[in-house]
């Protein structure tokens, strides 16, 4: 299933803006144009038993449901990234540029 299927959000629950507008450091969200505001999707129905679906990660709004109110309807392309040091790879998005750095260094 993708994001555009009519069930894909069937049962799940939307985000509250208020975890990506702290991440955003106060800047005003708005609803993530891949996700709708839930932070993933289904993927697979009933994939572990009935009602037990599998999901799959929003990687446009990093599963918040919500990006920066600059981004917009914008949908990221990221880039396969670049290592920046031992454990941080940044990733580009293709289509505005914006920057997200990942830290694998758990």
């Amino acid at each position: 299933m993708k994001p555009t299927d009519p069930d894909a959000f069937a049962g799940l629950v939307k985000q509250e803006p208020e975890p990506a507008s702290k991440m955003m450091r106060g800047a005003p969200v708005v609803e993530c144009a891949q996700c709708h505001g839930f932070g993933k999707w289904i993927s697979t129905p009933n994939a572990f038993g009935p009602g037990k679906h599998s999901t799959m990660h929003c990687m446009n709004c990093n599963g918040w449901g919500y990006v920066s109110a600059k981004q917009g309807d914008h949908i990221h392309e990221w880039s396969r990234g670049e290592t920046i040091a031992n454990c941080l790879t940044r990733y580009t998005c293709a289509g505005c540029g914006e920057k997200w750095d990942v830290d694998s260094s758990d």
